[in-house]
C-alpha cells in the first residue's frame, strides 16, 4: 500500500498532478489560464464537446428516470423489503446523476477553468461532485450487496425469511448511509489535514491515500461478492424449484420471477461499474493513465438509467395490462346483462332458457 510519508510516493504525486493539469485542456475542455491556448483540431473539440454533453444528458436522464422510479415504488400499497432496497438504488444513481451533470456541464462552458491552486478542503467545495460520486457509489452497490443478501434469505422457509428480510431491510439501511457517511467524513477529514496548495483539484490529490483506496476497493470488493452471491442464489433456487411442490413451489418461482428482474441491476454493475473500476485501480497502481481511462467513468453515466427505464416500462405494460383485463370483464359483463333480461341474475340467479 502506498503511504503519505513516502518521499518518492509524493514525488510522483506531484508530478502527476502537474502532468493531469498540463492534459487538462485536451480532456475535460478547461483552460488554467487565459493564456493557455488548445492546439487541438475542430473534430477534437467537437469530440470534447460530444462527451461532455453526453455526461450531461446521462446526468439528467438518470436523475429523471430514477426519480420516477422512486415514485413508482414508494406508491405501492405494501412496500416489500426488495422495495426498500431499489429505492436506495434509484436514490444513488440520481446523486451519481446530479454529480455527473455538476462535473460536466461546468466543462461545457468555452474557456472555463479547471479548479486549482487552493487547499485540498477548497478544492472539495470547488469540485462538490467528488463528494457526491462517493455517496451514490456506496448507495448503489450497497444496495446491489443488499438484493444479492435478499436471494439467499429467499432460499429459507417462508416464514424465517419473511421476518428476516423485515429486519434486515431496516439494519441495512443504516448501515449504508453510515458507511456513505462514513467515507465521505473520512475524505473531508483528510483534506483537512492536506495543507499545501494543490496545484490541480484531482480526487487522488485532495485526499488520502487511505481514502482513496477505502473508497474503490470497497466498491469493488461489494461489486465482486454481490455478483457472486446473486448468482448462488439463482443457481440454488433453481434447484430448489425442482426438489419443491405445492405452495413452497409457488413461492420460490415468484421470488425467481422477482430475481430476474433485479438481475439487469446486477450485471450491469458488474459490467459497466465494478470492472471499469477495476481498471480505474489498476491505472493508479501502475501509474498509468491511458486515454482510455477518461471513458471509464462514461460507462457509468450510461448504466444509471437503464434498470429505471426497464421497470417504469415495465410497471406500464402491467398498468395497461390491468386496464385490459378490467375493460375486457366490462365488456363481459355487459354482454352477460343483454342477454338476460332479468335483473335478479345480478344476484346469482341463473337465467331460464326460452321455450
Amino acid at each position: 500500500m502506498i503511504t503519505n510519508t513516502s518521499e518518492n510516493n509524493e514525488n510522483w504525486n506531484t508530478s502527476q498532478y502537474l502532468k493531469i493539469s498540463n492534459e487538462s485542456t485536451s480532456i475535460f475542455n478547461f483552460t488554467l489560464s487565459p493564456e493557455c491556448k488548445s492546439d487541438d483540431s475542430d473534430d477534437e473539440d467537437i469530440g470534447r464537446m460530444v462527451h461532455n454533453w453526453i455526461y450531461v444528458f446521462s446526468g439528467i436522464f438518470a436523475i429523471i428516470t430514477n426519480g420516477i422510479l422512486l415514485v413508482l415504488v414508494l406508491k405501492k400499497k405494501k412496500i416489500l423489503p426488495k422495495d426498500k432496497f431499489i429505492s436506495g438504488y434509484a436514490v444513488g444513481s440520481a446523486i451519481l446523476g446530479i454529480g455527473y451533470l455538476y462535473d460536466h456541464s461546468r466543462q461545457i462552458v468555452p474557456g472555463a477553468e479547471w479548479p486549482g491552486n487552493m487547499t485540498a478542503v477548497g478544492c472539495m467545495l470547488a469540485s462538490f461532485n467528488i463528494t457526491l460520486f462517493m455517496t451514490g457509489d456506496l448507495l448503489v452497490v450497497l444496495c446491489i450487496f443488499y438484493m444479492s443478501i435478499d436471494g439467499i434469505l429467499a432460499i429459507s422457509s417462508a416464514q424465517t425469511n419473511l421476518i428476516k428480510k423485515q429486519k434486515l431491510s431496516n439494519y441495512f439501511g443504516y448501515i449504508a448511509v453510515l458507511m456513505a457517511g462514513t467515507d465521505v467524513g473520512i475524505a473531508w477529514t483528510s483534506a483537512a489535514m492536506k495543507p499545501q496548495i494543490l496545484p490541480i483539484c484531482y480526487h487522488r490529490a485532495m485526499v488520502s491515500n487511505f481514502s482513496f483506496l477505502f473508497h474503490y476497493w470497497s466498491l469493488v470488493i461489494l461489486g465482486y461478492v454481490s455478483t457472486f452471491i446473486y448468482t448462488l442464489a439463482i443457481i440454488m433456487l433453481k434447484k430448489k424449484k425442482t426438489s419443491s411442490s405445492g405452495i413452497r413451489e409457488i413461492q420460490i418461482r415468484r421470488e425467481l420471477e422477482v430475481m430476474k428482474q433485479v438481475i439487469i441491476i446486477i450485471i450491469n454493475s458488474f459490467a459497466l461499474e465494478t470492472v471499469p473500476i477495476s481498471l480505474e485501480l489498476l491505472c493508479e497502481f501502475s501509474r498509468h493513465a491511458p486515454k482510455i481511462s477518461m471513458y471509464i467513468w462514461l460507462f457509468q453515466a450510461i448504466n444509471l438509467s437503464l434498470f429505471a427505464v426497464a421497470r417504469i416500462v415495465k410497471n406500464s405494460q402491467m398498468r395497461w395490462k390491468r386496464r385490459g383485463d378490467r375493460t375486457e370483464i366490462l365488456e363481459k359483463g355487459t354482454i352477460t346483462t343483454k342477454v338476460v333480461p332479468h335483473s335478479s341474475t345480478r344476484f346469482g340467479n341463473s337465467p331460464q332458457k326460452d321455450k
